[in-house]
């Protein structure tokens, strides 16, 4: 009986990997969806003339008429997009958002206060 405790010790060690390493997996693909999704030109639906591309490369030009921003972005999970826009030289200060598209192909990107509303250019 003095074996059995250190092989399922082992058997719950191989458990937990194999579950976190699903979990990675899911997450990769999940970020990977939402990249191939939101790769293009998107304006503001209400009229703020602001608009966002989103490039392949993981970089972010969000265009408004007081200001010209480029950033980096990325996605941790399948419900949030983290966006870096600090300028060049600075400290990168990430900030992570929620983010939705809708099934009326709308870009929802949001924080406990507002949403910004997208529509494909």
């Amino acid at each position: 009986m003095k074996n059995s405790r250190p092989a399922s010790f082992k058997r719950s060690l191989l458990i937990v990997a194999g579950v976190c390493a699903f979990l990675q997996g899911c997450r990769h693909d999940a970020s990977e969806y939402l990249k191939g999704e939101i790769v293009g030109d998107w304006e503001e639906v209400h009229g703020t003339n602001e608009t966002l591309q989103f490039n392949p490369d993981g970089t972010l030009t969000m265009i408004s008429p007081r200001e010209h921003r480029e950033c980096r972005y990325d996605f941790p999970d399948s419900q949030h997009i983290r966006l870096d826009c600090a300028s060049p030289g600075l400290t990168p200060s990430p900030q992570v958002w929620k983010v939705a598209i809708t099934s009326d192909h709308k870009l929802l990107i949001s924080d406990a206060i507002e949403v910004g509303t997208y529509r494909r250019r």
